[in-house]
């Protein structure tokens, strides 16, 4: 850790801390740890400590473990680095590392849910039980940092591993360590008197508790049980910590640590996976240091924003305090989503966007304070002179950071594969000023649109009659001039003249693509569905047996989904008269025409209307 060179720094403060009794526990909410961590029970019991007040005549145990407050953006975690290990002083960011079961490495460690420096309840509308108990960690939220960060590990992205679990018997308290009933009945105590009359701030995340709340509270506290809980990480350092530094040597000295981190599991990677190019970044060069925080990190931190919209888990908190030093993703313990298994209702495609374009904002505003700091060396110019912000300041811009929030969106729109049309087309329609970075960007590497479109395509239900390609897309909105400012385009209108160009030059060809993709996806329903049986068909009777049934329940099923097709094509899009006549012989749309003369019509006559229906 680089507290060598903070010790006059509000960073990495020391924090008093004492021993205190705890359970530790073998599994977890009846599920076990997948990783043996290499630890004895004597070993595990250095870490029952937790941050205190110190009072002259308190009657604490002093810890030997020390307890460090990387800054204040960490809340209720700490960073443990000095400790007992074999022979090893932990001291240093590579005296070890353990390896999860996927193979992902942790550098570090860290506690949470042990700072009894601040005590008292605060209602929540994050926490799953409905409160937050100031430093403290509830057995509703260990659970979901538990199922969440196995998600994420299984998908390589860098976050919080949890290491092992301790349940407090006591917790420190104006100067003693008390029992946790009389703990509870302390907090209860307190709320009762300072409880606000009446609600406040009913819209907050956070709110003071009111009168009201007390019953509620007094019963969650009953069903409530705490816990400590030791975190393998990468790096324990955060995104946010970088931009609390008070001086240029003091960032420095926290990106030297982080860069040393990054780059021994660039390099473990590599030896792991031979097609993997390893990438060092220099502390000291400030072309490095500029390319980490505009280029790396986007890129990194938009893939991992990616697997979150994959799993269809929102975080809630995703923020550069939760932003781990080196792009990763903590404190899971808010993280929702029905891939949790624990009840939750599933979060729209739109929610799971506005999270990721928060995250981007507060990422481009990090960097800004950077710049603004000079800790890292870009260009700010004022991009809007008579423009100023609520305190008066003249509102800047910077192309690197500009790109960098870019480089962000399309690191996430290439991973990720559950972003369909309307969500994507939303994202452009409430981010216009980005689409000239990201069509910039997508010049210089034209694999990337095409990967975009690809994952984009995948959710689109392969009998909606769409034809809109990434580069139609793109064009048009170019062409419509929507990325500027000051005239943002009717995205709606866009797209209807979209679909009237391409219905009047492409329908031939538009049917035979959907046709192609539809066949393709119910080739794959028929394995899925019935793969056993063409298993045993092809041990049977040998493969070209097998590949004929198959072929022929996919072509019969396509068959009969076609046809609904061609009736959406011709009564939802519903193309003119004059259109259809000029459109060649042989044409899907044509021939619907000749089969169905009233194809035309108004969809109000009862034959008409229902055979709508029923295509829809």
């Amino acid at each position: 850790m680089p507290k060598s060179n903070l010790e006059s720094s509000p960073l990495y403060r020391r924090e008093f801390s004492v021993r205190i009794p705890v359970r530790i526990y073998q599994e977890i909410l009846n599920e076990l740890p997948t990783v043996q961590w290499p630890f004895t029970d004597e070993q595990w019991e250095q870490f029952a400590v937790a941050a205190a007040k110190s009072y002259d005549d308190n009657s604490f145990l002093e810890s030997l473990v020390a307890l460090y407050r990387i800054s204040n953006a960490h809340g209720r975690s700490f960073d443990i680095s000095d400790f007992e290990y074999g022979s090893v002083d932990k001291q240093q960011p590579l005296d070890f590392v353990f390896s999860d079961e996927f193979w992902n490495d942790f550098w570090e460690m860290s506690l949470k849910g042990g700072d009894a420096t601040q005590v008292g309840a605060i209602c929540s509308k994050v926490e799953p039980g409905g409160f937050r108990y100031k430093g403290l960690l509830t057995h509703r939220s260990l659970i979901r940092c538990l199922r969440g960060s196995k998600l994420l590990r299984r998908a390589h992205v860098s976050t919080e591993i949890v290491m092992k679990v301790m349940e407090p018997i006591g917790l420190p308290l104006a100067g003693e360590v008390v029992d946790i009933p009389r703990y509870k009945q302390f907090l209860i105590d307190q709320a009762m008197s300072t409880a606000v009359p009446e609600v406040i701030n009913a819209d907050h995340e956070l709110r003071p508790v009111a009168k009201s709340d007390i019953p509620a509270l007094i019963k969650d506290l009953d069903e409530t049980t705490f816990f400590l809980m030791l975190r393998g990480m990468t790096t324990n350092i955060r995104m946010k910590d970088f931009s609390l530094a008070s001086t240029k040597d003091e960032f420095l000295a926290l990106f030297r640590h982080v860069a040393t981190i990054v780059n021994f599991t660039q390099l473990r990677t590599s030896q792991r996976y031979s097609e993997f190019q390893p990438y060092f970044f220099n502390p000291d060069d400030e072309d490095d240091v500029v390319s980490y925080f505009t280029t790396h990190i986007p890129q990194v931190f938009g893939c991992h924003l990616a697997v979150l919209s994959d799993l269809g888990l929102l975080h809630q908190y995703l923020n550069p305090s939760n932003m781990i030093a080196d792009g990763g993703i903590a404190d899971l313990d808010s993280m929702k989503g029905p891939a949790l298994g624990l009840g939750d209702q599933p979060n729209t495609n739109v929610d799971i966007l506005l999270e990721t374009m928060n995250a981007t904002h507060c990422y481009q505003d990090l960097l800004y304070v950077l710049a603004q700091k000079g800790f890292i060396e870009v260009e700010l110019t004022s991009k809007w002179p008579r423009q100023n912000d609520s305190d008066g300041n003249p509102i800047l811009s910077s192309d690197e950071i500009d790109t960098a929030r870019a480089i962000m969106y399309l690191s996430y729109l290439t991973n990720c594969h559950t972003t369909d049309l309307e969500s994507f087309c939303f994202m452009l329609r409430v981010e216009p000023l980005l689409l000239a970075e990201m069509m910039a960007l997508m010049e210089i590497n034209p694999e990337m649109a095409d990967q975009i479109w690809t994952n984009v395509s995948q959710n689109i239900p392969w009998f909606e009659p769409l034809a809109i390609t990434a580069e139609d897309l793109l064009k048009e909105f170019a062409q419509t001039k929507v990325s500027q400012a000051d005239r943002p385009s009717d995205f709606e209108t866009i797209v209807g003249q979209m679909m009237i160009e391409i219905i009047r030059t492409r329908s031939g060809a538009l049917f035979t693509e959907y046709q192609e993709y539809a066949i393709k996806q119910i080739s794959l329903e028929v394995i899925m569905k019935y793969g056993d049986e063409l298993s045993e068909i092809t041990q049977k009777f040998g493969e070209d047996v097998a590949d004929v049934i198959q072929n022929f329940m996919t072509a019969q099923e396509a068959e009969r989904i076609m046809q609904p097709l061609l009736m959406k094509m011709a009564f939802v899009l519903r193309p003119p008269a004059e259109l259809l006549a000029q459109l060649p012989e042989g044409n899907p749309l044509r021939v619907l025409q000749e089969l169905l003369p009233a194809v035309n019509q108004p969809p109000t006559s009862p034959a008409i209307s229902s055979s709508a229906e029923n295509s829809s």
